[in-house]
């Protein structure tokens, strides 16, 4: 969890809020949290199956 923190410029408490759903991310730890793991933002939030822009979809 640090180094999920760290990477998106935020508290580990911030991250365990997150994870509990008290908190949302702002949009620029959105951005952040998709560049950690490697996915398309709109994954994260749902709103796209496929995790990598373009890969899975032959772009």
């Amino acid at each position: 969890m640090a180094e999920l923190a760290r990477a998106v410029g935020v508290s580990d408490a911030t991250i365990c809020k997150w994870e509990k759903g008290e908190t949302s991310p702002m949009s620029y730890a959105v951005i952040a949290l998709a560049q950690f793991f490697g996915v398309t933002a709109d994954y994260l939030l749902g709103l796209d199956d496929y995790c990598q822009a373009g890969r899975d979809r032959g772009v």
